[in-house]
């Protein structure tokens, strides 16, 4: 029993010891996986390099395919493989990739290797299996609600289709993609596949003969992209199409300037593309340069090991060859095409290729085969009538003939509403008015009551305290007063009375509203106060209304009654001037001026003044005299 618990003592220890350092080199083995998944996924290193690192990562990982690192490398090595040209190792690579996401569940993995495997088929020309992965892919991204990569890998069934032979079944493949399309927002992603099925269309367009419709499609994807690769394939099967239709000087105009341009990409292919297509536009112009334009052409196909585009420049030298009656280069360039057309697996191409060799032959009954043949061809292709993208874009128009009805039926209900917000609101804005009115009703009321009790209070303290002080005197001193000292009394009575009604009365501001106010101002002017106007006679006053002109004077007429009654002021200045359609007055007294307080005089002056939407500013200090800015 001792013997049994010193080893479990000692292993204890061990474990303690030991599992530390089997951590660190745990985590040691990690950082070393990131850093060399790190090195294969750096863009500015050269793929061998590349390679090299994302082999060590999985070296690292040797057998623990449950490491996060796992399919993320293996999907990196699969990449680069294909980028080196590497293409079963490469497929290898993405069946192991495929068959370890499936295990552990990675959707996103396993979209990736069906995708993998679907274009390294297509590149390695096993169209029929490629196809079948596409259709996985599509299978798989409608689980997951990925629209753009089911239209993704429609395009890709569809150039499938048209590579070899199937050009309706092409077409209609790309229109589900238009269709799948038109329900999303118009992102550049969207636009670009867009782009990419317009394309598409325009090519299975042409080889169905419809010209114009091509061109069209053409033109609609034009409108679209900003990508000069884009642009540049575009015009590039623009100007095919102008060949076709005979229009040659304007499919050469376009080619020049689409590979003039094209010689600042770095994409290869495009630049082949359009100088083949301009050799061959050129030799059917009978043009010397044709013939060195098409082998360059061909020449750069080589070197990038392009099969598509070598099959095409050799087709298009044999035609060449053909037109100028040299028989014998055009049978060696027409054979060459036939056998990448055998190799591409392409029956379109291989029909072509055949077409062209039997051109060659001198036989009467061959010849007459071969346009027969074509002729025939052609009116099946017319026959058929499958132009499933027409009939998408007639179904499209009748969509938007309901969209647009159903747009007008909105919009006569948004004009009910409109309507019938617009009566409530007349409404509203009718009682609302009755309701200012009754209000405005009042407060003038309550001026009224408010003026009627500060003239009966002026009346009772400036004129009735007098008339009482004479009376008295008369009464104590009967025998005492003369009529002299009666008579200056009740002048002093008469004054004050008059003025209390000028300040009260009505004013005809219609007439001479200059005159009046000058009559106003003099009506204050004194032994003792001088009042100076500056400017008075430049003011147009026929440009105010009458309500302005009221309260002009009325404003004034305040300024000065608080100055004869508190300022002591012996001069007044008063300044007339017009500022940006405004008209300014600047009021100013020597008076003793004092602490600013807004009684009701002061009150008064800047209701009236507010009331006409103008501003008033006042400025005084004690023995500073006063000042006030009135803007109108």
């Amino acid at each position: 029993m001792k013997t049994t618990n010193k080893s479990f003592l000692f292993f204890c220890l061990l474990y303690v010891f030991i599992n530390p350092v089997l951590s660190q080199n745990t985590l040691k083995q990690e950082d070393s996986i990131a850093y060399f998944y790190n090195i294969a996924r750096d863009k500015h290193k050269n793929f061998e390099s590349r390679l090299h690192a994302v082999s060590t990562a999985l070296k690292l990982i040797g057998n623990n395919t449950q490491n996060s690192y796992y399919l993320k490398t293996l999907s990196t090595k699969s990449y680069i493989q294909s980028s080196l040209k590497q293409t079963d190792s490469a497929l290898i690579s993405a069946k192991l990739l495929l068959e370890k996401s499936i295990e552990q569940k990675e959707i996103k993995m396993k979209k990736s290797a069906l995708k993998k495997l679907a274009r390294y088929n297509r590149d390695a020309l096993n169209f029929v299996t490629s196809y079948n992965y596409h259709k996985k892919v599509i299978d798989i991204s409608l689980k997951t609600k990925d629209t753009l990569s089911v239209v993704q890998a429609l395009q890709f069934i569809s150039s499938i289709q048209n590579i070899i032979g199937f050009p309706f079944e092409s077409e209609a493949s790309a229109v589900e993609c238009l269709s799948l399309l038109d329900k999303l927002n118009n992102t550049s992603k969207v636009l670009d596949a867009k782009v990419g099925i317009y394309n598409q269309l325009g090519i299975i367009y042409k080889d169905l003969k419809n010209y114009n419709r091509a061109l069209m499609l053409y033109d609609k994807a034009l409108a679209i992209t900003t990508n000069k690769a884009s642009t540049y394939t575009l015009l590039n099967n623009k100007a095919n199409v102008y060949r076709e239709m005979n229009q040659l000087e304007q499919a050469e105009k376009i080619l020049k300037d689409v590979y003039n341009k094209s010689l600042k990409l770095e994409n290869n292919k495009i630049k082949n593309r359009v100088l083949d297509n301009l050799g061959f536009v050129q030799s059917k112009l009978n043009q010397e340069i044709a013939i060195k334009n098409l082998k360059k052409a061909l020449q750069n196909r080589e070197l990038e090991n392009d099969e598509f585009g070598i099959y095409t420049s050799c087709m298009h030298i044999g035609q060449h060859y053909l037109n100028n009656n040299n028989y014998n280069n055009a049978k060696t360039f027409a054979l060459r095409a036939l056998n990448i057309a055998e190799k591409l697996k392409s029956k379109s191409y291989t029909l072509d290729a055949l077409a062209l060799l039997n051109k060659l032959s001198d036989h009467k009954h061959v010849t007459e085969y071969v346009i027969l043949k074509d002729s025939i061809q052609e009116a099946k292709l017319k026959s058929a009538n499958k132009y499933t993208s027409i009939k998408y874009d007639y179904a499209k128009q009748e969509l938007i003939a309901k969209e647009n009805e159903l747009e007008k039926e909105k919009e006569k209900r948004l004009k009910f509403i409109y309507l019938a917000g617009i009566i409530l609101l007349i409404i509203s804005a009718a009682f609302l008015y009755f309701i200012i009115r009754a209000k405005h009703k009042k407060e003038n009321l309550q001026q009224v009551f408010t003026t009627e009790a500060r003239i009966s209070k002026k009346v009772h303290d400036e004129v009735a305290n007098d008339v009482y002080q004479i009376m008295t005197k008369l009464q104590s001193n009967k025998n005492t007063l003369n009529n002299e000292t009666v008579l200056d009394d009740l002048e002093t009575i008469y004054i004050k009375t008059r003025d209390i009604s000028r300040e009260n009365n009505s004013i005809e501001v219609e007439q001479d509203f200059e005159q009046l106010l000058t009559d106003l101002l003099l009506s204050f002017k004194s032994q003792s106060t001088n009042i100076i106007t500056q400017n008075l006679s430049n003011i147009d006053w026929t440009s105010f209304s009458e309500l302005k002109k009221m309260t002009i004077y009325r404003v004034l007429q305040e300024l000065l009654v608080n100055m004869k009654k508190h300022s002591e002021a012996s001069f007044v200045i008063i300044n007339f001037s017009k500022q940006n359609h405004n008209l300014i007055i600047n009021y100013k007294d020597n008076g003793k001026g004092a602490i600013l307080k807004k009684a009701n005089g002061l009150e008064n002056v800047e209701n009236r003044i507010a009331a006409i939407k103008g501003t008033v500013t006042f400025e005084t200090e004690s023995n500073k005299g006063f000042k006030a800015v009135i803007k109108v």
